[in-house]
């Protein structure tokens, strides 16, 4: 009985301190629109305009699909 509580008490520590899981956002200039969630290929965004509005973690990706060249600048701050 006293080891189910403590893997009972493991498992919910180890829940509640998971680190939250990074998104990826999509954003594709031709098939997007900057109404959708961007968190899919299927609902891309279409502009870079959302990035700057959104808090991104640790290992996200923000995945870029532009049929022309494309010349960024990114500064991320903490």
């Amino acid at each position: 009985m006293q080891n189910k509580n403590l893997y009972s008490i493991f498992l919910s520590v180890l829940f509640f301190s998971a680190p939250a899981m990074a998104a990826n956002y999509y954003i594709n200039s031709r098939a997007g629109d900057d109404t959708n969630t961007g968190t899919t290929k299927e609902q891309p965004w279409k502009s870079l305009a959302d990035l700057e509005k959104k808090k991104f973690l640790p290992g996200g990706y923000i995945c870029l699909s532009w049929k022309k060249k494309l010349a960024l600048n990114f500064v991320f701050n903490q």
